[in-house]
């Protein structure tokens, strides 16, 4: 009777030993897990060059990585020149992005002289079907021919925001999860605005848009939007253009009235939008909308006056 009763307290300790170690292993390797999670954790450091490219990184690092701009103003990315001080500054980033189609007109030769180690630069125009400019610039002795505003249109900003996520997640693996959600989000407000677009443009249809520039091809190519396109407004050809037909005159925020786009409205058959194409304040999705609710505000032209 002793001896049985000694092998069930010798079993009850035995299981009682094993269930502790296995609990307490248990926990040890949970533990290690979540240290080797932690472990893997990035803390990136990413760096782009405009302010407007800035607010589409940040829409899908959010906070969990350090993101900074070099340039808010297009006059600064134009004129910039780099140094050797610039070019080490750099390297020490994980992230590079630019927006590429020669809106940094000196990119190639920068990113040729930076050591790629640690750092890793992404063009997002990469996957992007450019527009060529009618009036190619000029660069010292290098002709831009590229039209660079590409994020202006609904489709080239879907690509661009894909690589810049793509670029995030090769990273930064670990958070795949997170960036695809904020890519998600992202997604839906662009649908969000593009339905509400589609209502704003279809006013559009009943007149003919004129435009000295094309730096808003990509947004009028989104809805299927026809231009006419001047390179300077010139009275006797805008008189044949604008006769017995009504007219919207197209042009960059900055451009002001000339006198002969004053002499092509004097009979009241066209009116003139002022929209934006860079905005150093503004995420490029804002600068859409914001254009949007400019067209919104176009007075219909209920009649057509005969030009004299």
């Amino acid at each position: 009777m002793k001896k049985f009763i000694y092998g069930i307290i010798t079993i009850n300790v035995i299981v009682i030993v094993i269930f502790a170690a296995t609990y307490r292993f248990g926990i040890v390797k949970s533990s290690a897990i979540v240290r080797e999670k932690e472990s893997s954790e990035k803390y990136l450091n990413i760096v782009v060059t405009s302010k407007p490219l800035y607010y589409v990184v940040k829409d899908i690092a959010g906070d969990k990585h350090n993101v900074e701009y070099m340039f808010k103003t297009e006059k600064d990315i134009w004129e910039y020149k780099y140094t050797e001080d610039s070019i080490n500054n750099i390297e020490k980033k994980d992230l590079f992005f630019y927006n590429g189609a020669n809106l940094e007109p000196w990119i190639d030769s920068f990113t040729a002289k930076l050591k790629k180690d640690k750092l890793s630069t992404i063009n997002v125009s990469r996957g992007v079907k450019l527009n060529l400019l009618d009036n190619p610039r000029k660069y010292g002795d290098k002709e831009i021919k590229e039209n660079p505003y590409y994020l202006l249109g609904i489709e080239e900003y879907k690509i661009a925001l894909s690589n810049i996520k793509n670029s995030i997640e090769e990273k930064d693996p670990v958070n795949r999860q997170f960036y695809e959600k904020n890519y998600e989000k992202k997604l839906k407000e662009i649908y969000i605005a593009e339905e509400e677009m589609k209502v704003s443009i279809s006013k559009l249809n009943h007149y003919s848009l004129i435009l000295s520039k094309d730096e808003f091809d990509y947004g009028l190519n989104s809805f299927n939007l026809t231009n006419i396109r001047l390179k300077e407004f010139d009275k006797d050809i805008s008189n044949k253009i604008l006769k017995n037909q009504k007219a919207i005159i197209i042009l960059e925020k900055d451009e002001s009235l000339n006198e002969d786009i004053q002499y092509t409205m004097k009979d009241n058959n066209s009116q003139v939008i002022y929209l934006e194409k860079y905005n150093g304040d503004k995420d490029y999705i804002n600068i859409i909308k914001d254009n949007m609710e400019i067209i919104k505000e176009i007075k219909e032209i209920k009649e057509i006056k005969e030009i004299k």
